[in-house]
């Protein structure tokens, strides 16, 4: 985008904003608390499920194990151990050759707007984490804020970063949404771009920023792993850190796989949001956040 379109976009989303009420701006700013409770609460949920899940596979395979050991038959146990294993990659290696001939049939579909969408998730990962060094990036802009003794803030190196920006970006998508209707008759092609395809941009670019946070902790977890958090409100020996990091990792992690699932309520984000500014529906507002997955 050249500066030209930059300051042309600029100027039609001054316009569009003072065309909206000061009413229907303050009701806008009333929903961020209500974004950033979805966003946490959703990682929250996907990491309590999964530790869940993860609990009652070892419960049952320690059931397992222990009665194929009274019955002397821990060669059977592991042969079938490591059939099965056998057949989950040969299931993985299909649905990663399934999903490569799936993503190529969707570039060529539509290549313009499609190659802009996965690019918002390069984009987004990039950002996330900083690289393929893991240095820079979302995190490591406590650097600029607290400065180099403060490196490795909790506020930049865990999810708490993941849950700030994705609230700023629901909400900037939300309140594009809202103005759209008031930007001038003749304005940037980006702006129906953007309204048209918001769901697949939002789904594409906040998932690559949390799958390239997960990957930045990751990283300072492990391989660059002789930091520690500057402010945690207790002092704990290196591997503690460690820990706390590798689990924030895991957290944004998950989300970044399961955003597929929870974002298909966002389209109820965007039609009770709009309801609430244009009060044409009144059956709209009833919409409730369902964070069950379909």
């Amino acid at each position: 985008m050249t500066k030209q379109q930059i300051l042309r976009l600029n100027e039609e989303l001054k316009y569009a904003v003072m065309k909206t009420t000061n009413k229907d701006l303050t009701a806008l700013g009333g929903k961020i608390p209500l974004i950033l409770i979805y966003v946490a609460s959703r990682r929250l949920k996907n990491a309590k499920d999964i530790v869940l899940k993860m609990g009652k596979y070892f419960s049952l395979e320690g059931n397992k194990f222990y009665k194929a050991f009274l019955n002397k038959e821990l060669k059977k146990y592991f042969n079938n151990k490591y059939k099965q294993t056998n057949e989950n990659i040969e299931e993985l290696n299909e649905e990663i050759i399934k999903a490569v001939k799936n993503f190529s049939k969707y570039i060529r579909k539509n290549p313009k707007t499609n190659i802009a969408i996965f690019l918002m998730f390069i984009l987004g990962a990039y950002l996330g984490s900083g690289g393929i060094d893991g240095d820079g990036g979302i995190p490591d802009l406590d650097l600029e804020i607290f400065g180099i003794e403060n490196h490795r803030s909790i506020f930049t190196h865990s999810v708490i970063a993941g849950i700030i920006i994705e609230t700023l970006i629901l909400f900037s998508i939300i309140a594009i949404d809202m103005i759209y209707d008031k930007l001038p008759k003749e304005h940037l092609e980006i702006w129906d771009l953007i309204h048209e395809k918001k769901d697949n941009f939002l789904f594409n670019f906040t998932t690559g920023v949390s799958a390239g946070l997960a990957y930045h902790f990751t990283i300072d977890a492990t391989i660059d792993g002789m930091g520690t958090y500057k402010d945690l409100p207790f002092s704990a020996p290196r591997e503690v850190h460690q820990f706390i990091m590798g689990a924030n990792a895991f957290i944004e992690g998950l989300d970044a796989y399961y955003k597929k699932f929870d974002y298909k309520i966002i389209k109820n984000l965007f039609i009770l949001f709009k309801s609430k500014f244009n009060k044409k529906d009144s059956n709209e507002t009833k919409i409730r956040l369902n964070y069950r997955r379909s």
